[in-house]
């Protein structure tokens, strides 16, 4: 064997090892990039979800306020009314023709015509239906809902995060790996570098099943 020449097997052995070292480092520089995507495209998502959430319970509370604002003045209308009925019918066709909206003087013609319940105000009166409220109510519950989903992907979010860092250390054990002339050192690195992104590989496929 010539002097400073290694053996055949040595030089292919190293040969390979070269080979194995860029793969892998390779293959965790798109893993890496792929994480970082995924963790910035959830962030993303996060921060719609709660725009949309914050809107939406926006919407929900000033619905419903008005909803609520409405029942207390059809309420306090119709105690004016029934409190005229009773002393002077004119003041009271006034009140029902003049000063309450169609839906409110529908539900007291009904409410007139039956003796069971004691306000018009009630589920089983047909013509007194408040929209508003169930319309806040699903405000409401979307609103909860997109939170929800807020918090979802915040947390996978910090997992793809999470992942991006055991992925950065691999490429630096395999970046040290690389420029090594050491053997065992090359390959100490290389494993520890191949460890790291067998790891942050398979967080990757547990978060894109979960």
């Amino acid at each position: 064997m010539e002097a400073g020449k290694l053996p055949e097997v040595e030089r292919h052995g190293h040969l390979w090892l070269e080979i194995a070292i860029a793969v892998v480092l390779g293959l965790t520089a798109v893993a890496t990039a792929s994480s970082a995507y995924e963790s910035g495209k959830s962030e993303r998502e996060t921060v719609a979800h709660y725009n949309e959430g914050i809107r939406d319970s926006s919407l929900s509370t000033g619905v419903l306020l008005e909803a609520e604002q409405t029942l207390a003045n059809d309420r306090s209308l119709f105690l004016q009314y029934v409190s005229a009925a009773q002393t002077n019918r004119d003041l009271a066709r006034y009140y029902l023709n003049n000063l309450m909206s169609p839906q409110l003087r529908a539900a007291v013609v009904w409410w007139a015509n039956q003796d069971k319940y004691k306000t018009p105000f009630v589920d089983a009166n047909p013509k007194y239906k408040q929209t508003d409220f169930a319309l806040g109510n699903t405000l409401s519950e979307r609103s909860n809902a997109l939170f929800q989903e807020a918090k979802k992907t915040h947390k996978t979010s910090n997992r793809y995060e999470l992942v991006t860092v055991i992925l950065a250390a691999a490429l630096f054990m395999l970046g040290v790996a690389g420029v090594l002339r050491h053997v065992g050192l090359r390959v100490a690195f290389f494993t520890i570098g191949t460890v790291f992104f067998v790891a942050g590989a398979v967080q990757i496929l547990r978060i894109s099943v979960l």
